[in-house]
């Protein structure tokens, strides 16, 4: 039988999902940390093994749309 996994596990995943897509800044500019300071419990998450590498992938794609965006939204890059 497949076994769900707990809600609670879903709100941390979804969590540390944004945090990884919003943890690459510049400087001081760094949305991750902001977000991470608005959780009133202090701890850090932190990936290990296999999920360093896909959280890694993740902040990759993750600029990488936000740069597709901001060409589409402020510029027309395709005409």
């Amino acid at each position: 039988m497949l076994k769900l996994p707990s809600v609670n596990a879903v709100v941390v995943g979804l969590y540390f999902s944004v945090l990884s897509a919003f943890r690459i800044g510049w400087r001081d500019i760094n949305m991750g940390n902001w977000i991470e300071r608005i959780n009133p419990h202090e701890y850090q998450l932190a990936a290990t093994g296999w999920v360093k590498t896909v959280a890694g992938i993740q902040s990759i794609i993750s600029v990488y749309m936000v740069a597709l965006w901001a060409l589409s939204y402020f510029g027309s890059p395709f005409d």
